[in-house]
């Protein structure tokens, strides 16, 4: 989503109490999504975000530990409820 405050402009899309979700890549995309569900006079409340980390597994018999190696990729989930 390379606009991610659009989402929260849609006003009609949810009805009150509609539960908005968003997965971001990036931080500063969170944030300016944040800004527009927190900033004053908007329709949202109770929002919040969470950092969502990837990370294989070694699984093999009885050998279970998470892999060596770590290439690991994060993207934040935001979500947020329509209060009017």
């Amino acid at each position: 989503m390379p606009e991610p405050t659009r989402s929260s402009r849609r006003r009609t899309a949810l009805r009150p109490g509609g539960i908005l979700l968003a997965y971001l890549p990036t931080i500063n995309q969170t944030a300016l999504l944040r800004a527009a569900l927190d900033g004053e006079g908007t329709p949202f409340g109770l929002s919040e975000t969470q950092e969502i980390m990837r990370r294989t597994w070694h699984i093999e018999a009885r050998s279970v530990r998470p892999d060596h190696r770590m290439v690991g990729h994060t993207g934040f989930l935001t979500t947020a409820r329509r209060l009017s």
